[in-house]
């Protein structure tokens, strides 16, 4: 059979090659309907058009089977370069060993997660198919993974952040990752330098991010089935992130949409894609699975570099700047001049909001939300705030001089006002209610005022908060259409996307609707899986 039926797939350089690398050399079984070509929904997709044994049957339909030794994880990365070591042990290589190539990449990566072991493992592996080409260590067993590879290499992806791009904190967040990846691509630079491999078309920065990029939105969490010594007799699992040949061509839909899912054989542990039965049509189709239940659009963005077409519900977490925050707070609660984004740090309240976005119609999730709590009556800074916490000090029982707080702890209270969103490690003692300071769980108590209705007065003041920022929004710079640079036109893309919710929550508002989030919609992981964690001060 031949899968690669079109010649000019994104990321599909030599589709004989690859064919045969999947089907002969690693035992990959495909369904016969099957076929990779170019997708609608972008890059290379898997397509299937169901034969007339598959109309008789009554089950989903197994379109792919993949042995386990081809899915690649940090445990079987593991186990591989082990095996690189103990070659080289029975075969000194003639100029370099692999095993220090990879060994130099993953402590200049210092990899955070599973997901940048697995990269740090395939730029390594990338490294070395390069100086192969050099006649270096020809007969590597790491040349099994050329032809994927090769994929990897030329999966289409955002790049580095270049042109006129929009920017607000999901984009700056890329931005951020782009610097660190330039430091760890720096750090490999000169680990190679020192094992005299090193020359420019080693592996280029562009490349290296790109080879990221490529690596984060293809891996999938597969399971594994895990016995309790405790309970025998039942059955538990647990997930690792790992790059799974071949699977990695599905494209994604939403979770009531995908016509396929993906799935462990408990008896061989090979990597299945399976077809719903309940899907099944005469026409070609693309198979699609669902990377994730709930599409958190700031998490597409920065994880598959676009934005799904809303077909049930998204996620939307937006995040007001100090400055924001400071003049629209002030000018609703007819004060003035007060560091509202300053209290928020002190009583720990979240300068993020999430939107929950329908294909008609956006709601305010304030579960778990306690935005509100910065329109509490009364609320002011305290500018003196560095005297009470030095007096606190002093005063305790540990033993801590006035000159001590300043040189020692000063400074980290001072730098967590400046660059986070908490502060922790010192009692609250700037932001005030009177004569007091509130404990940040205790605000409603400091003001008398726990009852319903003053809380929903609170929320009511906040949607007027969300409302004037998403007007501003709406008047600032429009969405640029195409700038033809791929992370441009990404950030561009988002930009559009939020003006389009913030047009349809106003337009809800303006028409006396109810936007707060109903108790019969909400959800748990809502709340907690997709909500960003305030940056706080790691004292570790």
């Amino acid at each position: 059979m031949t899968i690669f039926q079109d010649q000019s797939i994104p990321g599909i350089t030599y589709p004989e090659k690859l064919e045969k690398w999947f089907l002969s050399e690693n035992g990959i079984k495909v369904h016969q309907g099957l076929t990779v070509k170019r997708s609608d929904l972008g890059g290379a997709g898997i397509f299937f058009k169901a034969t007339e044994d598959d109309f008789k049957k009554n089950d989903d339909i197994e379109l792919v089977r993949i042995p386990s030794h081809c899915a690649l994880d940090y445990m079987s990365l593991l186990h591989i370069l082990e095996v690189v070591k103990n070659d080289e042990d029975k075969h000194e290589p003639k100029s370099f060993k692999e095993s220090d190539i990879i060994k130099c990449v993953i402590k200049s990566i210092e990899p955070q997660g599973e997901m940048e072991i697995v990269f740090a493992y395939i730029v390594s592996f990338a490294i070395c198919k390069e100086l192969r080409h050099g006649n270096y260590n020809s007969n590597s067993i790491l040349r099994r993974f050329d032809p994927y590879l090769d994929v990897l290499q030329t999966t289409p992806t955002i790049g580095t952040p270049d042109g006129d791009f929009f920017q607000d904190n999901v984009v700056n967040s890329m931005t951020i990752l782009f610097r660190r990846l330039q430091h760890s691509y720096q750090k490999i630079k000169e680990g190679m330098v020192q094992l005299g491999v090193w020359h420019e078309q080693l592996i280029s920065l562009n490349s290296y991010v790109k080879l990221y990029q490529a690596v984060n939105s293809r891996v999938l969490e597969i399971p594994h089935e895990s016995h309790s010594e405790s309970q025998p007799d039942e059955d538990e699992f647990y997930t690792n992130v790992t790059l799974v040949p071949f699977l990695d061509f599905a494209n994604h839909n939403s979770d009531i949409l995908n016509n396929s899912y993906y799935d462990v054989d408990r008896k061989t542990r090979d990597i299945v894609l399976v077809f719903k039965s309940s899907f099944i049509s005469e026409k070609e189709v693309e198979v699609t699975i669902c990377y994730s239940p709930t599409e958190s659009i700031p998490h597409f963005i920065r994880t598959y570099g676009f934005i799904p077409e809303n077909q049930s519900v998204q996620l939307l977490e937006m995040k007001l700047t100090d400055e924001c925050i400071d003049r629209h707070v002030n000018r609703i609660q007819g004060t003035k001049d007060i560091p509202y984004h300053l209290i928020m740090k002190w009583l720990h309240i979240s300068p993020r909001y999430q939107l929950v976005v329908f294909p008609e119609s956006v709601y305010i999730n304030y579960f778990n939300n306690n935005l509100p709590l910065i329109f509490v009556d009364g609320l002011k800074y305290d500018p003196n705030w560095k005297q009470t916490a030095c007096k606190k000090f002093t005063d305790s029982e540990v033993d801590v001089t006035e000159f001590d707080f300043k040189e020692s702890i000063l400074p980290i209270l001072q730098e967590q006002e400046d660059n986070y969103d908490f502060i922790v490690g010192v009692d609250q003692v700037a932001a005030m209610v009177g004569s007091t300071y509130p404990n940040p769980d205790s605000i409603l108590e400091s003001v008398g005022r726990t009852d319903d209705q003053y809380f929903e007065a609170l929320v009511a003041k906040c949607t007027t908060l969300i409302q004037d920022v998403m007007q501003e929004s709406l008047s600032c710079t429009p969405a640029e259409t195409s700038t033809g640079i791929p992370f441009a036109d990404l950030s561009w893309n988002y930009k559009a996307y939020m003006d389009h919710v913030s047009k349809l929550l106003l337009t809800a508002i303006s028409n006396g609707s109810d936007v707060v989030l109903p108790f019969n919609l909400a959800n748990k992981e809502w709340e907690t899986i997709y909500r960003t964690h305030p940056k706080i001060m790691d004292f570790e």
